[in-house]
C-alpha cells in the first residue's frame, strides 16, 4: 500500500488539473473577499464556507480525469500484474483523491485567512464553531470523493467517467437545493396592502400552498442533511441544525460506496 500511495502522490504532484483546481479555489476566494469588502456590515463568516455547495463539482472533474488516466495509460493493470491487490489499488487511489480534495479546500481557506482576516477581522461565530463546521466539511468532501472514486474506478473511459461524475454531482446538488428551498417556504403569506378606493387596508394572512409539513418535511430535512451537496448548502449558510449527525451520514456514504466499489472492481475485467 505504501508504494501505491507514494506512486499516486508523485503523479498527483504533476497533475495539471489538480494544480488548476488549487489556483481556481484560491483566486475565487480572494476575488469574493475583495468584492465583498465594498459592502458594509459583511463579516468573514459570510464568505468562509461559500465553496461548500460546489466543491463536489471540483472533486468530480478532478477524480474522473485523474483516475481515468490510470486506465488509458495501463497503469492500473500494471499495478495488479506486479502483485498489488485490487483492493489496495482502489483504496490507495481513493486516499490520494481525498487528500487532493482536502488540499483544494485548504487553498480556499488559505485565501480566506490571509486576505479575509485583514479585511473583515476574525470570525464572529467563534473559533470553535468554525472548526466544527470545517470538520463537517472534511467528512462531506470524503463522501463526494467516495462517490466519484467508485464511478471513476468502474468506468474505463475517460470521457464517460467525467460526464457521469459531473452529472451525478449536478443531480445531487439539484435534489439538495430543491429540498432546501421547499423547507424554506413560509407557512403563511404575510398580510399585504389592499387598495379600496382611497382607503388602504391590510389583507388577512393566507396559507402558502407550497409549505411542506408532516412526514414530507422530515424526509426533505433528512435528504438535506444526508446528501453531501445538502450539507454544503447548510455549511455555506452556516445553518447546520444537526451537526453531529451530518458526519455520521457522510461516513455511511463513504463506507457503502467504498464497499460496493471494491467488490465490483475486484470482479471487473480490466482491458
Amino acid at each position: 500500500m505504501s508504494r501505491l500511495l507514494s506512486a499516486c502522490f508523485t503523479r498527483l504532484s504533476r497533475h495539471r488539473v489538480f494544480w488548476l483546481g488549487m489556483v481556481i479555489m484560491f483566486v475565487w476566494s480572494a476575488l469574493m473577499l475583495i468584492a465583498g469588502n465594498q459592502y458594509e456590515q459583511r463579516i468573514l463568516d459570510d464568505f468562509f464556507f461559500e465553496y461548500a455547495p460546489v466543491v463536489g463539482g471540483f472533486c468530480a472533474v478532478f477524480i474522473s480525469l485523474f483516475l481515468a488516466t490510470d486506465y488509458s495509460d495501463g497503469t492500473i493493470r500494471n499495478k495488479i500484474v506486479v502483485g498489488h491487490s485490487r483492493k489496495a489499488v482502489y483504496l490507495s487511489n481513493m486516499i490520494v483523491c481525498l487528500m487532493a480534495g482536502i488540499m483544494m479546500n485548504a487553498a480556499w481557506i488559505l485565501a480566506m485567512l490571509t486576505i479575509g482576516v485583514p479585511l473583515f477581522g476574525w470570525f464572529e461565530s467563534g473559533t470553535i464553531v468554525v472548526l466544527g463546521y470545517l470538520l463537517i466539511t472534511v467528512f462531506m468532501i470524503a463522501a463526494f470523493v467516495s462517490i466519484f472514486t467508485m464511478i471513476s474506478m468502474l468506468n474505463q473511459h475517460k470521457a464517460s467517467a467525467a460526464v457521469t461524475a459531473l452529472l451525478t454531482f449536478l443531480l445531487i446538488l439539484f435534489v439538495a437545493s430543491y429540498c432546501n428551498n421547499r423547507l424554506h417556504e413560509p407557512e403563511m403569506y404575510s398580510a399585504r396592502p389592499v387598495f379600496t378606493g382611497n382607503v388602504v387596508e391590510l389583507s388577512e394572512p393566507t396559507q402558502n400552498p407550497n409549505y411542506v409539513s408532516g412526514n414530507m418535511r422530515r424526509i426533505y430535512g433528512f435528504l438535506v442533511d444526508f446528501l453531501p451537496a445538502g450539507q454544503g448548502i447548510l455549511m455555506a449558510n452556516m445553518e447546520a441544525m444537526h451537526p453531529l449527525l451530518m458526519p455520521l451520514y457522510s461516513l455511511i456514504i463513504v463506507s457503502s460506496t467504498t464497499i460496493v466499489g471494491v467488490l465490483i472492481f475486484q470482479r471487473r475485467d480490466l482491458k
